[in-house]
């Protein structure tokens, strides 16, 4: 099993970015995403 990129930073100690969008739609989050944020939470 591969280790899992976000919680090898957070246990590293570095910074972790996220973006937050209330809604799915593909083209935001695939903009979103290309930014180099660490993860998406997207809620609907």
């Amino acid at each position: 099993m591969y280790p899992h990129p976000l919680k090898k930073k957070l246990k590293a100690g570095e910074l972790v970015l996220g973006a937050y969008l209330p809604a799915f739609t593909a083209a935001i989050a695939t903009q979103t995403a290309q930014t180099g944020v660490d993860f998406l939470w997207i809620d609907r």
